[in-house]
């Protein structure tokens, strides 16, 4: 196993996981990514974490 994080600037990474997320779950994050991620001044405290 190995934890990734700070993917959301990695296209090819973060387009797997959320794909993974659609199938699993029924829904992703690229919305919220377009939305929130790019314009926060939070990005410390929106760091995803996953273990792959």
């Amino acid at each position: 196993m190995e934890l990734i994080f700070d993917y959301m600037e990695n296209d090819m990474l973060r387009h797997k996981l959320n794909a993974l997320t659609q199938k699993i779950y029924g829904f992703g994050f690229e919305d919220w990514m377009a939305r929130v991620y790019l314009f926060s001044n939070l990005d410390a405290l929106m760091t995803p974490y996953t273990i792959l």
